[in-house]
């Protein structure tokens, strides 16, 4: 990381740039801090609503540009590779070329920050974005993951569909878009990731001569919580659906103590998962041994601004005795019950991910990018990360124990 840098430039906007000597392919993206649950805001002294799927609705308008065509296409034309994706908390825009740079960077900064929106071509997005929704929506996985956050997030924007539902889709229209557009899509809130062998005062230089192109806007703006539920008790529901195969057991776990201001949270919080987890602890062998498992146990954290869940997931032909079991556990984990082998173990592989990312150009471009917009430096983490210690992981052990759980069984209606 020692060609790693971090400037402003002149219209207030972030530039992380890694200068990868002698590589043939770049990466550029462009993102702001603006995603699928981010739906109210104040903006002097007023209140804001927007409509739910209006990120997401963005993402897919920004390609339209003035000319007629689809930017998409123009970055094909340049030889580059372009695509775009919203989450709950983020929109991300990017590249990737083995060609020039600045003609395909050009172009990027041209849509982000020259948006055209017309009542005709957002009447003509409407079909295809509700078109992916309906994929969506037929997909088992999909639909139990959106019932999973409801159950721990009950009527929160940060619950709801990043796509919006159709009607959603429907109602939105060129002022709701500009509206949002206005609000969220200024240098201020927006991040620029470069990862490239162009050397650095050859980039800025570019990137200021391109920004003269642009008015920008400058609003002032405050972000409400997409979060504002307490989670129901403790209690066990079922999600049911024909086109389950195989019942799953899920334990949920809610925690609004850990986010990811804290930047190494979600990599803890996975070490004692894994810990009391895996195919080689007591736990699972426990189990495994009264033929409890039809597979090995999954689990993924996410953690967020506001918030941090975990989903564990079991396969089980007997989900109501493996799910008083784990609780059990997951309530009564101590220092005592982590095994030190394990920990390092974890923490092996997880430097070497991180060292093996800084290869992966794409990947890392992206990383450094997304982490960038929830206000986390990726070399500050790379840092923390490679000077962990076993003791380090302790203090989150009663973030796990005092987690709100929500337990939910999976499977076919007809059993």
């Amino acid at each position: 990381m020692n060609n790693y840098f971090k400037h402003t430039l002149s219209n207030g906007m972030q530039l992380f740039f890694i200068e990868k000597n002698g590589y043939i392919k770049s990466y550029a993206g462009i993102g702001t801090k603006f995603g699928g649950s981010d739906l109210e805001y104040i903006e002097d002294g007023i209140d804001h609503k927007l409509k739910p799927g209006i990120a997401h609705f963005l993402e897919h308008k920004l390609f339209a540009q003035k000319n007629g065509k689809d930017a998409m296409e123009e970055f094909m034309e340049l030889n580059s590779i372009a695509n775009a994706y919203t989450t709950s908390d983020k929109t991300i825009y990017y590249f990737t070329t083995n060609d020039d740079l600045k003609k395909p960077l050009a172009l990027l900064l041209n849509m982000y920050f020259n948006p055209f929106f017309t009542f005709e071509n957002i009447e003509k997005e409407k079909d295809i974005i509700i078109s992916e929704l309906n994929m969506n929506l037929d997909d088992i996985s999909f639909l139990y993951t959106n019932y999973i956050i409801n159950t721990l997030y009950p009527n929160d924007s940060y619950s709801k569909l990043i796509l919006g539902d159709e009607n959603d889709i429907k109602s939105i229209n060129k002022y709701d878009l500009y509206e949002a557009y206005n609000a969220f899509y200024t240098p201020e809130n927006s991040v620029l990731c470069i990862v490239s062998d162009i050397k650095k005062e050859d980039l800025i230089n570019f990137l200021e001569e391109e920004i003269k192109k642009y008015n920008f806007i400058d609003n002032k703006i405050v972000k409400l919580n997409s979060i504002k539920s307490q989670m129901p008790k403790d209690e066990l529901s079922y999600f049911i659906d024909n086109k389950i195969n195989q019942t799953e057991l899920t334990i949920n776990l809610r925690m609004d103590d850990i986010t990811n201001r804290d930047a190494i949270s979600c990599e803890m919080i996975s070490c004692i998962l894994n810990n009391i987890l895996n195919i080689s602890s007591k736990l699972y062998k426990k189990l495994d041994k009264k033929n409890l498992l039809l597979n090995d146990i999954e689990y993924n954290t996410i953690t967020s601004k506001e918030t941090s869940y975990v989903i564990i997931s079991i396969s089980t032909n007997k989900p109501l005795k493996v799910n008083n079991i784990i609780k059990k556990e997951l309530k009564n984990i101590n220092e005592l019950k982590l095994k030190k082998e394990l920990i390092d173990i974890y923490f092996k592989r997880l430097k070497s991910k991180y060292i093996q990312e800084e290869d992966k150009l794409s990947s890392l471009g992206d990383k450094i990018l997304s982490l960038a917009l929830e206000d986390i430096d990726y070399e500050e983490l790379n840092n923390l990360l490679l000077n962990i210690k076993e003791e380090d992981i302790y203090k989150y052990i009663n973030s796990i124990k005092n987690a709100k759980i929500s337990s939910i069984i999976s499977k076919n209606e007809k059993n």
